[in-house]
């Protein structure tokens, strides 16, 4: 299936879609029944050849047929999808506790809860990688990273990761995913959604979020800093 680009955690569900229907015709050239297991061995032998290969190109609503041409020259689809009868994104919950120390004001995320709704949950691991790894990035932009502006010549002073305060083991307490794991917009047989920007976005809010509960102070900018909780 063309993909238009990486915005919008599109990789999965589109990958899948196309994987989905190689396997249709896969089991068709196999004489296989649609549904249910299949003895692969045994019915590669009944075709009396060593190997059966099946091949299938899809296209979401909305894209062209020159999308396809353009997939295979390694360019990126035109246009597209286009779903004007639903909606297609993720969604996920962050619940967020924090500890601010009373003498230094020093802020730390113990516990990070996220419940995110993906669609149905195509790889378990990696979706679980995926939430974590957003959740660890959000307590950096929330706490740590920032870029410091040079004002004589205009650059960052802080343009690598070496010069980067991010966040390490130290900085992160525990972190507790689950999924709704449901099937989610009829995009895909599979009912896989999308599970990528949505891990992220969430998650300073939450945190900007205890850090008020817990101080009285309402933050609206990023790093929080000591002196913004004084």
């Amino acid at each position: 299936m063309p993909h238009h680009l990486t915005a919008g955690a599109r990789g999965t569900d589109s990958a899948l879609l196309a994987v989905h229907a190689a396997l249709r015709e896969l089991r068709a050239r196999l004489g296989a029944d649609p549904e249910g297991p299949v003895d692969v061995a045994a019915a590669v032998k009944r075709t009396g050849g060593d190997e059966v290969v099946a091949e299938a190109v899809t296209r979401a609503p909305g894209q062209p047929p020159e999308a396809s041409d353009r997939m295979r020259r390694g360019l990126v689809a035109p246009v597209g999808p286009e779903y004007p009868g639903f909606v297609s994104f993720g969604f996920i919950a962050h619940f967020t506790e924090v500890r601010v120390e009373p003498v230094t004001r020093r802020i730390r995320v113990s516990r990070m809860v996220s419940v995110a709704d993906g669609g149905r949950v195509a790889g378990p691991v990696a979706a679980e990688s995926q939430v974590r790894g957003g959740v660890v990035w959000g307590i950096g932009a929330a706490l740590r990273e920032h870029s410091e502006a040079d004002p004589r010549y205009g650059g960052l002073v802080d343009d690598d990761l070496a010069d980067s305060v991010i966040p390490v083991d130290a900085d992160v307490g525990t972190i507790d995913v689950d999924f709704i794991d449901e099937p989610g917009h009829p995009l895909d047989p599979m009912g896989v959604t999308n599970l990528g920007e949505v891990a992220l976005v969430g998650v300073a809010p939450a945190i900007a979020n205890a850090v008020f509960h817990a101080t009285g102070r309402r933050v609206r900018r990023l790093p929080i800093r000591i002196e913004d909780v004084l």
